[in-house]
């Protein structure tokens, strides 16, 4: 485990390989639909469309509460059985990391919301601050044989860096959580599914 005072936590193996390979297939199956509703019914990948134009680099595909309906949060699908072990797993592992918990200032609580990115090789995500309804610590889950790098930026200049190997589990939090600190993905290198899981509750403010 490494842990950076500015907030970033990054824990190499943290899947067991077993269940990297069989959450992998699940995910590969996994229906990619054009042009799907912002919250479909069911969990299936879908390019994100912002003010009208497709995203290019990656899909996404969400379940749990809360979820982003475009104006709002709201409640998303049910979160399947294979997302749900991962959860349980990511939850169980982060509870007890205290230094964590007291840098976000406030006690454990579960994640219960999930997104989970499909990156081709060469995808990336833009330089973004996750919304505020999502509470103060993001985590993640890398799954597939591909790798990226996970920036934080600041005015466009790099604060801090991190590799996210397979199976591997991040989480952040602090002043890296929040602007004007941004984050990106990039240099995805071969196929990467992120799963991102977060916190947070309906009603929540819609602030980015």
């Amino acid at each position: 485990m490494t842990w950076d005072e500015r907030g970033l936590l990054y824990l190499e193996d943290a899947l067991a390989r077993d269940l990297a390979d069989s959450l992998l297939g699940w995910l590969d199956a996994t229906p990619l639909v054009e042009g799907a509703p912002l919250l479909a019914q069911s969990f299936c990948f879908s390019p994100p469309v912002i003010a009208g134009q497709q995203v290019a680099g990656r899909a996404e595909a969400r379940c749990g509460t809360p979820v982003w309906d475009g104006t709002g949060p709201a409640a998303g699908p049910p979160i399947p059985e294979e997302l749900t072990t991962v959860l349980d797993l990511a939850n169980t592992q982060l509870e007890s990391i205290e230094q964590l918990w007291s840098a976000a200032g406030e006690a454990p609580r579960p994640l219960t919301s999930i997104y989970v990115d499909r990156y081709p090789t060469g995808g990336h995500f833009v330089p973004h601050v996750d919304r505020a309804i999502y509470g103060p610590v993001i985590a993640g889950l890398s799954v597939g044989p591909g790798s990226c790098r996970l920036r934080f930026l600041r005015g466009g200049l790099v604060l801090r860096e991190q590799v996210l190997a397979p199976r591997s589990l991040y989480a952040f939090t602090g002043a890296l959580r929040w602007a004007p600190v941004e984050h990106e993905v990039v240099e995805v290198r071969d196929l990467r599914y992120g799963i991102t899981m977060r916190a947070g509750a309906l009603g929540g403010s819609a602030d980015a």
